[in-house]
């Protein structure tokens, strides 16, 4: 039975919901079952319990801290607690009935299994009994085998649609941002052809088309750059050649670059160095890309006489950089897709092929550090990331 469930489906979340579900009330009393992420960042698939009457099934991805911390290299062997105490039985279920009812039927062991398949620990399996049972340990064992199986082969096939999307994604993004610069290229080419082959033509000015495909030229090639970056990105071998620089010179090589497309849009510029200045190791040309891409979106988004602010500081082993804007803000629902590949609000008002904060995000976690945003709808959006001193303190 045990097989023929966790098989029925490719959906890692429901191996684990089917898995708690089969688990309670025949092995245990409680099943709590964690899935670990791409991110490496546990979730709480399932909560499954008989402690009073009829199993009960709960989910949600809110997780306590981990009864044990992940290993780092990984193997299924259980681990078990005998009378587990509160502060454990918590980091399970936060259901404040089900933690009374423990408390007082005194629950005598918790048993911790890793879902372990190729030497990778993709979750975690937590058994509450009340009555220890060893005779049921084989059982127990055997169906976390079956899940990690399963598991597996759902996240690899979650991995091969993933990939899919990305390459159907790439196949859109091009056939629709290269078409217009290649059209504007034919046409410009054809122009210039008639007015070669014409000899009552020599007057006509040519330079103007020339210019014309000379734009639309760097527009084709700043996208594939950009769908170079991503598969880089994707791949762990985006190349950042960080040097030893002062955190304040990246701060005014953004400001010298960008104050003139600001201030071309009717905006203010604002911008300040906050306390003293350290060395940062820095690809110079990366963090201006960055900078070049936020500072570029606040522009976008905020209408004239609006400002744009860029200030920097240091704290601790980091330099903090902040590019803040007065325009339209983004919704709530929008900010947790901001940094994905391709992501667009609308559809219907594209503007560019959706890479920019995706490579960008890919940029400051190649130097080590971090990118985040907030923003209020109406009032405007901070962007802020951070990389790492040249040397700690």
């Amino acid at each position: 039975e045990a097989t023929e469930l966790l098989s029925s489906t490719l959906d890692a979340r429901k191996v684990l919901s089917d898995l708690a579900r089969l688990a309670v009330p025949r092995i245990a009393e409680l099943c709590a079952t964690d899935l670990i992420g791409p991110d490496d960042v546990r979730r709480r698939v399932a909560v499954v319990h008989a402690i009073s009457g009829a199993p009960a099934f709960a989910a949600g991805d809110a997780v306590g801290e981990p009864v044990f911390a992940r290993q780092e290299h990984p193997d299924s062997r259980p681990v078990i607690i005998p009378i587990p105490d509160a502060i454990a039985l918590r980091a399970l279920t936060s259901d404040s009935d089900v933690l009374a009812a423990l408390g007082k039927r005194g629950p005598q062991e918790l048993i911790v299994v890793p879902l372990v398949a190729r030497g990778r620990e993709l979750g975690v399996l937590h058994f509450v009994r009340l009555t220890p049972r060893p005779d049921d340990m084989p059982l127990m064992l055997d169906l976390a085998r079956r899940a990690a199986l399963a598991l597996d082969n759902a996240l690899l096939y979650e991995q091969a649609q993933r990939a899919t999307r990305a390459r159907d994604d790439v196949l859109a993004i091009v056939s629709h941002d290269l078409r217009n610069p290649i059209s504007t290229i034919n046409m410009s080419t054809s122009f210039l052809l008639d007015v070669l082959s014409d000899p009552e033509a020599k007057n006509v000015p040519v330079i103007p088309q020339l210019q014309v495909m000379q734009r639309a030229t760097r527009r084709a090639n700043a996208l594939i750059q950009d769908l170079l970056d991503v598969s880089r990105i994707d791949a762990g071998t985006l190349a950042v050649a960080t040097t030893a620089l002062n955190a304040s010179l990246l701060l005014n090589d953004a400001v010298q670059e960008l104050e003139p497309l600001v201030v071309g849009n009717k905006l203010t510029l604002e911008h300040e160095w906050i306390g003293p200045d350290r060395l940062v190791l820095a690809d110079r040309s990366r963090i201006g890309q960055v900078f070049s891409n936020l500072v570029g979106n606040a522009i976008k988004f905020t209408k004239e006489g609006g400002t744009v602010r860029i200030e920097g500081r240091c704290r601790d082993d980091m330099a903090d950089f902040h590019i803040s804007d007065t325009g339209a803000g983004i919704p709530a629902d929008h900010v947790p897709h901001l940094f994905d590949r391709f992501w667009q609000a609308t559809q219907t008002s594209r503007t560019g092929a959706g890479l920019g904060l995706f490579i960008v995000k890919g940029i400051v976690e190649a130097h080590g550090g971090a990118i985040r945003v907030e923003s209020t709808p109406g009032q405007g959006t901070r962007f802020s990331f951070s990389i790492p001193a040249a040397v700690k303190r």
